[in-house]
C-alpha cells in the first residue's frame, strides 16, 4: 500500500542507511496507523517506513492501542505504570479491552470532552450523562424506556384484538336464531324482523 508523505523532503528526512522515514507525519500515515492499530507497532512501521519506536510514540501521543487480538503483553492504554489492572473493575476492563468488545481510547476521548464541555446529566435518572440525543436520555435509561414502551404497546394491541374478539363474539349472539339467518336479532324473542314477520302471520292464521 503507498502512504502520501505530505511536506517537503528536508522535513522528511529520510535515513538512506535505515531507509526509514524520521519526519512529520501525514494525514494518509496517521489514518493508516488508526485503521491498522490491531496489526501492531511491527507491522504497520514495516508498511509505512518508520521505526517500531516512532510508530509507538506516535500512537502514544494519539492514544491509539496497538496490541493485537490476543496478545496480553505490556501496559493498557490509559494505565499508569506500577498501577494494577488484575483486580476489581480494572481486570473488567482489561479483559473486556483484549477480548475488543471495550475500546480504551473511545473512554479516553469522553473522558476528555466532557472535562473540556460538561454534558447535561440524563432526567430520568440524574446520574449518567444525557447522550443519547434523540431521546434527551442516557443510553441506560433510553433503553430501559425501550423496552417499557415495547411492552406497553403489545399489551395496548393485545387489549385491541381482545375488545375486538368480544364485539365479533357479541355479534355473533345477536344473530336470528333460525338456523341459517345471518341477520341481526332485533325483531323479537331472538328473531330478526323477517322471521319475526313471517312468526306473527303464522300466529293470526
Amino acid at each position: 500500500m503507498t502512504i502520501r508523505r505530505e511536506g517537503s523532503a528536508a522535513e522528511r528526512r529520510v535515513d538512506d542507511s535505515a531507509r526509514m522515514i524520521s519526519g512529520p507525519w501525514s494525514s494518509g500515515e496517521i489514518r493508516y496507523l488508526r485503521g491498522h492499530a490491531k496489526e501492531g507497532s511491527r507491522a504497520i512501521a514495516e508498511a509505512l517506513g518508520r521505526t517500531v519506536a516512532a510508530v509507538e510514540r506516535k500512537a502514544h501521543r494519539m492514544r491509539v492501542e496497538l496490541r493485537k487480538p490476543g496478545s496480553r503483553r505490556g501496559i493498557m492504554l490509559s494505565q499508569t505504570r506500577g498501577e494494577s489492572w488484575t483486580s476489581g473493575e480494572n481486570a473488567i476492563f482489561r479483559t473486556q479491552a483484549l477480548s475488543g468488545a471495550l475500546s480504551l481510547s473511545l473512554i479516553e476521548r469522553r473522558i476528555a470532552e466532557d472535562a473540556a464541555n460538561p454534558p447535561a446529566l440524563c432526567p430520568a435518572c440524574g446520574r449518567w450523562p444525557a447522550r443519547h440525543t434523540a431521546s434527551g436520555l442516557c443510553f441506560t435509561c433510553y433503553a430501559e424506556e425501550r423496552v417499557r414502551q415495547y411492552h406497553e404497546i403489545e399489551q395496548q394491541r393485545r387489549a385491541q384484538r381482545e375488545i375486538q374478539a368480544a364485539a365479533k363474539q357479541a355479534e355473533r349472539a345477536a344473530e336470528c336464531s333460525v338456523p341459517g339467518c345471518r341477520n341481526d336479532a332485533n325483531g323479537t324473542g331472538g328473531l330478526c324482523w323477517t322471521h319475526t314477520r313471517v312468526a306473527r302471520k303464522r300466529e293470526r292464521t
